[in-house]
């Protein structure tokens, strides 16, 4: 078996950028815009290999430290597949978002939380079969925020459901790109 070699030279260059993250994530905050609040949209895809699928939604954010913030947001969503079709008619959450990483002034990823509650309908044609029912559940994720403007953010972010409602229990994963002004 072949031993991995690696130099002095790239030892300390790995040491330095562990060094410098450490000191990235001790800095990482979201207030750093100058303001308290953020409302915006946010628009992607959830089911990756379904054939018409979209999600849009608002947001509302709320800092109350350098570190976390809370927020609300409200979600739709529909997407086809083979068979069926499913439509997220309203799905509204509340949680809590933490800031992880601030690699420079205008760049950082925070990592969320949050309750839902919701109403769902799947429709299948195979089956002539129809199911609508309200939901909850939890979500986590994280987004990479970008201040072009210290008034405006670019958002990135990725987020895996858990719901629950009426004996169907699924995941749900959800990718999306925002904009939102900060005041």
């Amino acid at each position: 078996m072949k031993k991995l070699l690696i130099s002095n030279k790239m030892k300390k260059i790995i040491t330095i950028l562990f060094f410098l993250s450490i000191s990235s994530l001790i800095n990482a905050q979201l207030i750093h815009t100058k303001g308290k609040m953020g409302v915006g949209v946010r628009g992607g895809i959830g089911w990756i290999k379904s054939n018409k699928a979209y999600n849009f939604g608002l947001m509302y954010h709320y800092y109350t430290s350098n570190k976390t913030g809370i927020f609300v947001e409200i979600d739709r969503e529909k997407a086809s597949f083979e068979y069926s079709n499913f439509t997220n008619h309203f799905l509204l959450g509340a949680g809590f978002e933490y800031a992880v990483w601030k690699p420079c002034k205008w760049l950082y990823m925070n990592l969320s939380i949050a309750g839902n509650f919701g109403y769902d309908e799947w429709d299948c044609t195979a089956l002539e079969w129809t199911e609508r029912h309200f939901i909850g559940g939890a979500n986590g994720g994280f987004a990479l925020e970008a201040y072009p403007w210290h008034f405006l953010s670019v958002m990135i972010k990725a987020r895996q459901f858990i719901l629950f409602g009426k004996g169907m229990n699924y995941l749900k994963p959800d990718f999306s790109l925002g904009l939102k002004y900060n005041w």
